[in-house]
Order: structure tokens, then sequence, then C-alpha cells
């Protein structure tokens, strides 16, 4: 992220994100994916969310190139994606997923944003570092604000720049008030977290993360006992069922 900003919850970054797209597109639709969610006011579980904010959403199928390839269209301002969804199943996108929808967005002149409140924290750069995929936006939340409530979205420089006076001059730029963004509470909690959150402990929590699941994967085959299975990427670990309990059980 060339420039970053900080609000109060990744609820709020999300939301300033795709804003700030639309505004710089000058376009209306947005992609998302089945079950992803991107804070309680834009969420897509099976059965919808009648909270969500009344933009104009379309939905694609997620990690499927099949299922997002026909409904791509000129009139896309953002598409936004969780590298890995969390609440939608700890499910994680391939990369051949995420470098297609970097190829849409480039052919569409779209804006790509990465949700990583969760997936931030598994690599030292994001998923997005990783796996090489870089967006054109990035949001982020949770753990990086050291326990207190914390946000932030950036990207490249001439969409952040939206909300620079010295480069749109004072009658174009975009203000993002609130009386508690990038306080010194939570942002002095958020350096001290920094300084925790090193690449070296990053790595050792999602090496035991891949080894409690692979633990759980062989525990259910050496038991015979099928309908149980696990997803996940290092410390990101999801249960899921089969069978004809498995939405009960889910």
């Amino acid at each position: 992220m060339k420039k970053i900003r900080f609000c109060n919850s990744g609820t709020e970054a999300n939301m300033y994100a795709l804003a700030t797209a639309l505004i710089f597109t000058r376009r209306k639709k947005i992609l998302v994916f089945d079950r992803g969610y991107h804070g309680g006011t834009m969420s897509f579980p099976d059965k919808g969310n009648p909270l969500n904010l009344p933009h104009d959403f379309i939905i694609g199928k997620f990690d499927s190139v099949e299922g997002t390839q026909p409904l791509l269209s000129a009139d896309i301002a953002a598409i936004i994606v969780e590298p890995l969804q969390a609440a939608g199943g700890v499910r994680p996108a391939s990369k051949e997923f995420l470098a297609f929808l970097r190829k849409a967005a480039d052919e569409l002149d779209a804006i790509l944003i990465f949700d990583e409140c969760v997936t931030s924290r598994l690599h030292f750069n994001g998923m997005q570092g990783a796996l090489g995929v870089i967006p054109d936006m990035t949001v982020v939340g949770k753990y990086m604000g050291g326990g207190l409530p914390f946000g932030a979205f950036g990207g490249r420089e001439d969409i952040m720049n939206l909300y620079d006076p010295y480069s749109q001059g004072i009658e174009n730029t975009l203000f993002h008030s609130g009386t508690f963004n990038g306080n010194i509470f939570t942002l002095n909690a958020a350096i001290a977290a920094s300084k925790l959150v090193t690449a070296e402990a990053l790595l050792r929590l999602n090496n035991l993360g891949d080894r409690l699941r692979g633990s759980a994967h062989a525990i259910m085959e050496a038991s015979g006992f099928e309908d149980m299975y696990f997803t996940g990427h290092g410390s990101e670990i999801g249960v899921h069922f089969r069978g004809d309990d498995a939405v009960t059980l889910r």
C-alpha cells in the first residue's frame, strides 16, 4: 500500500474502500463472492443479509473461474475478495483464482480489493505477499490494533490521492472524518503489536496451525469417520461436515 488511512473497524475500512473505488471509477457495480464477509453491512451468506448496504452487488462463485467469468462486464467498479474466506468457512482461494481476478480487473479498469482483515496474519506481507498477487487496494484490521478497535484501508497512490487536498485541490478532496480515526491509544497499541507480530512469529504460528489441521485429518482417517473434514491455511482452521446432518452440525 502506497498510502493508508485509519478508521475504527474492518467493517468501516471495507465500506470506505468500496466507496473510494466507486468514486474513482465513476461506476456502480461491485463483484463480490458467495459466503464472503466484509463486515456486518457487507456479507453474503446463503440466505442473504438484510443489513447489507444498498450497493449494486454481483455475487460470483468463490474460487471458481468458470463461475465468475460470465459475470464480468465493463460497468464493474470494484472486485472485492478475501484471499481466504474466514467467516465463510475458512476456505482459501487458489493463487490461480486470485490471479484471474487481477487480470480481469486490469482488463476492465476496475479496482481489485483484497480484504485482508483476517488473512494479513498468515504471512508477514499478507496473503498477497505470500501468493504474489497484488491488489489495487487492501483492507486490514483486527489484531493489528493490538486489541483495540482498529481498521485501515489503503492502496495505489493515484486512488488514495482522492483524500489529498494537495494533489486534488480542496474542492475535489474526499473528507474521511471520524472522532476516533487514528487515535493515539489505538495506534500506540498497534505499534506495540507490530513488534510482536514478526515474520518469525507468524511462521511459527502458521506451522502450529498446519500441524494441528494435519493431525485432525489423520485422526479422522484413522477412525474411518469421513463426514468431518478440515480446511484452512496456517493458523486458520475450519471444521466442515458431510452427510444428512451437515447443515445442522455446521
